[in-house]
């Protein structure tokens, strides 16, 4: 299960800031195996938003205790639409993980983490109201930081996306998630639930 809690804030037409907080939880619903919080910054031209962001994501590991991962990437969203009711949209994600903060902050002794991912998502949302959508989105990435170059996840959304108010939106959504080339273990499928609360600030 995946829940989050967000916030957006516009600047202007084009330049906006997001703040965003998850919690996954796996087979054990009692448990919480990885978390994070995602500060964003876009710009939004036409029918293309590019985003940089950071999140601070601690993991847990097998030996039970969490690491804590940092993340940058460039986000690059495009959005048409066709008509009146349905959308496409793509999103391009270029992504750089490490257990190092900036550069040489002490790493107390772990074992070092270093991850680059491509992410390319394609999907299409249909208007169902003038305050709610559905959804269909499928994700592959790709792992530059192994070789050689291998395809390491594909996630497949669908789900249901409604305006409550002015200032807070929902969505409740599925993913079939399939994990590939997993060292030392074999490849797993997850069936994940998912539920965001995303308020608006201005």
């Amino acid at each position: 299960m995946w829940l989050s809690i967000g916030a957006n804030y516009k600047l202007n037409s084009k330049i906006s800031f997001s703040l965003l907080s998850r919690v996954r939880q796996y087979e054990n619903f009692t448990e919480t195996n990885s978390w994070y919080i995602d500060f964003g910054q876009a710009y939004k031209y036409k029918d293309f938003k590019v985003s940089i962001h950071y999140a601070f994501n601690p993991i847990k590991t097998l030996e039970n205790y969490f690491r804590s991962i940092h993340q940058y990437y460039i986000r690059i969203d495009y959005k048409r639409d066709i008509n009146k009711f349905l959308s496409i949209q793509k999103r391009i994600i270029f992504q750089h993980a490490t257990h190092r903060f900036l550069s040489d902050l002490q790493d107390n002794g772990y074992k070092p983490y270093y991850r680059t991912d491509l992410r390319l998502r394609m999907g299409a949302r249909f208007k169902t109201s003038a305050r709610s959508n559905i959804f269909l989105h499928d994700e592959i990435m790709f792992t530059f930081s192994r070789i050689p170059l291998e395809i390491t996840r594909n996630r497949v959304y669908t789900g249901y996306q409604k305006k409550l108010s002015e200032k807070l939106e929902t969505q409740l959504y599925f993913v079939v998630q399939s994990s590939f080339h997993k060292r030392n273990s074999p490849n797993v499928t997850y069936f994940i639930i998912g539920c965001d609360f995303i308020f608006s600030l201005n």
